[in-house]
């Protein structure tokens, strides 16, 4: 895997299956004593176009917008505590078997850690 999406984008630095596994490793020792916070955002990279490729103010709108069909990737944090912070990016083809994964992950935890 290459270091960067793009060149705005670095690619984050564990794998689905090792954040599943840090993550999956936290809920097991931390029994609910410290917050955690977990995102989720289609990653993309950054446009190209700048303010000087806007009209003055002239804006006209097409009959049909086109139609994007481009494929991007899940960007996929967890912030454990104050100095834990874990992330992941999933592409489009895996996206089911991660979620399934993931899911079961927190219910189990969040079943063990009830108070």
């Amino acid at each position: 895997m290459s270091q960067s999406i793009t060149e705005d984008i670095p690619i984050p630095s564990l794998s689905n299956a090792d954040f599943l596994k840090q993550l999956g490793a936290y809920f097991e020792t931390s029994q609910g004593n410290s917050p955690f916070h977990i995102t989720h955002k289609r990653l993309v990279p950054k446009s190209s176009s700048t303010k000087d490729d806007l009209s003055s103010n002239v804006v006209v709108h097409p009959l049909q917008f086109p139609q994007n069909t481009d494929s991007y990737l899940v960007l996929v944090r967890a912030k454990i505590g104050a100095d834990k912070k874990l992330s992941t990016a999933v592409a489009p083809e895996d996206l089911t078997e991660f979620w399934a994964k993931y899911s079961k992950m927190l219910k189990a935890s969040i079943a063990r850690n009830k108070k």
